[in-house]
């Protein structure tokens, strides 16, 4: 614990592509995890992907069960928190991004444990942390890190 997850174009066993899931792997399209999924996308950008313009939607959904809700969600931008709320229980959101340079968003989701979680992972809550999505605010094509200049 905890665990990555990775996406790949289809995750049934017999249909299980080691080049996919690589690439999946070395292209960022995974998150860790304690127990929560989640989905995130910022427009049609996935993690470990670069969004193109200074603005954009960060849609998604955290998936957990009730003994382990995980109910919290927190996005960064450049590492440093810019958003702090309490999702439905549908864990759906939608937020409208604006970014004035290039830049990155992570997000963090969390909740209490519940008795039958602690039983399974003891000391443990329920907790998920995305990979980055980048993104090339000034539509240059070149993703710039934050606080460094480019040549």
């Amino acid at each position: 614990l905890p665990r990555n997850m990775v996406s790949v174009s289809n995750d049934r066993l017999s249909k299980f592509n080691m080049k996919s899931f690589i690439n999946s792997v070395r292209n960022g399209n995974f998150y860790g995890t304690t127990g929560p999924f989640m989905e995130l996308k910022l427009d049609e950008s996935y993690m470990g992907e670069m969004h193109s313009g200074n603005q954009g939607t960060l849609n998604g959904r955290i998936y957990s069960v009730d003994w382990a809700k995980a109910n919290n969600l927190k996005i960064q931008m450049n590492g440093k928190q810019i958003l702090d709320l309490k999702l439905n229980d549908s864990g759906i959101f939608s937020i409208p991004l604006e970014f004035n340079q290039d830049s990155f968003i992570t997000i963090e989701t969390s909740g209490k444990a519940g008795e039958n979680y602690q039983a399974v992972y003891p000391g443990f809550f329920p907790y998920a942390f995305s990979n980055p999505i980048y993104i090339d605010a000034d539509g240059d094509g070149v993703w710039t890190p934050p606080g460094l200049e480019s040549n």
